[in-house]
């Protein structure tokens, strides 16, 4: 009878990464469900790889990858509190805590409280409701990029705009980044909205207007930008917000 240990290779050898494989009844023996973190230093470079994917590999890299891989995400509507308005990330507490930041986003109408989200003499509490519930408008935030989790897995052929991974060279792959809804796209006067729906909207049907396709970047100093969408120019109707999209696009989320 041969030896096994000549044909499986052990589950705390690392330096052969996932060529190690093992039969299919360990799976769940290896896949840790604690903690969210990878357990081997060089998974970027195998997640690059496509080594996620691959059918026999995958019990590896669920041992000891299981973070860059994406396979300890946790189903929001199995949570204590549920879902955010998004369906996936889960809400810290009642009535949605939590989501504000994570999504960034407002839970609430926050146009009459801009104000106050600068005060130096604002109490606790007070802040704490504004982080909550307003979380966008107060900038304490930063709102994600629709290629955020595809980025951070780095996929070998790198990510689409919509944040679908490419499968060949220079996009191939990717959809065309078109509006779907051109004279509808036309009339958003704000496509870096406060609100989750809104938002989604017009990330998956305005793109072009909206400038969803490309790189996103502040031609003017992020410095100055900054200082301008502490003076609401970016949402502005007195003939700024179109100098600040062409100028600050990154810093005003309108990318």
């Amino acid at each position: 009878m041969s030896d096994p240990s000549a044909h499986h290779v052990r589950a705390d050898d690392e330096s052969r990464g996932p060529v190690a494989w093992y039969k299919p009844q360990q799976d769940e023996t290896l896949y840790d469900t604690g903690k969210c973190v990878d357990r081997f230093s060089s998974c970027q470079r195998f997640v690059g790889n496509g080594e996620c994917k691959e059918e026999m590999h995958k019990a590896w890299m669920k041992a000891k990858c299981r973070k860059s891989c994406g396979f300890c995400e946790v189903n929001c509507w199995d949570t204590k509190y549920g879902c955010c308005p998004d369906g996936k990330s889960a809400a810290d507490g009642p009535l949605k805590a939590g989501c504000g930041v994570k999504l960034c986003i407002d839970l609430r109408d926050c146009g009459k409280v801009k104000d106050e989200c600068d005060s130096v003499s604002l109490a606790p509490l007070r802040k704490a409701w504004l982080r909550t519930n307003c979380a966008y408008t107060c900038r304490m935030c930063k709102a994600a990029s629709p290629k955020g989790d595809c980025e951070s897995r780095q996929p070998l052929y790198g990510c689409c705009w919509n944040g679908d991974e490419a499968t060949g060279r220079n996009g191939q792959g990717c959809i065309p980044c078109e509006d779907t809804y051109k004279r509808a796209c036309k009339l958003f006067a704000d496509c870096a909205s406060p609100f989750y729906m809104r938002r989604r909207f017009v990330d998956q049907h305005c793109p072009r207007t909206c400038g969803r396709c490309g790189e996103c970047a502040d031609k003017q100093k992020t410095s100055k930008c900054e200082e301008w969408e502490r003076q609401n120019l970016c949402t502005s109707s007195a003939g700024w917000k179109d100098y600040m999209a062409e100028n600050c696009a990154k810093t005003c989320h309108f990318c």
